[in-house]
């Protein structure tokens, strides 16, 4: 709810409370003040009343917590998603590099073992984060 709805509100409020004093001023006194116990009867109306606004500022609270709680989950999904794309895309770095070290040691097979070694161990964990990424 914008602050300018909740002012107007709280204006209609004022109205309300100010134009209920009026009349019962005029109205129920009359002149004669004895009648104050009555007049002390009609708070029980302005106590509903009041109760009644308490609510409904209770609900715009709770509603414009649900929008914001809504938003913050929006924002760490779209973060996973970027965080997500940037695991994958160092794996993906990882096994090129692991690629290149395996054809720069054609000549030497110590070497190349372990660069396959590599990139197999690479392969596996791009493998298992794609097949997490599609869950």
């Amino acid at each position: 709810m914008k602050k300018h709805n909740l002012l107007l509100y709280c204006l209609a409020v004022f109205v309300v409370w100010l134009a209920y004093g009026i009349i019962i001023v005029r109205e129920v006194f009359k002149g004669d003040f004895q009648k104050s116990g009555q007049f002390g009867d009609t708070f029980g109306v302005l106590n509903t009343l009041f109760t009644g606004l308490a609510f409904v500022v209770v609900l715009t609270t709770l509603n414009q917590q649900s929008h914001q709680i809504e938003e913050t989950k929006r924002h760490i999904e779209e973060e996973k998603r970027r965080n997500n794309k940037l695991q994958h895309d160092s794996l993906w770095l990882k096994v090129q590099i692991a690629r290149l070290d395996a054809f720069g040691a054609l000549n030497d097979t110590e070497n190349m073992k372990r660069a396959i070694r590599e990139i197999e161990d690479h392969w596996k964990r791009l493998s298992i984060y794609m097949n997490d990424d599609k869950k």
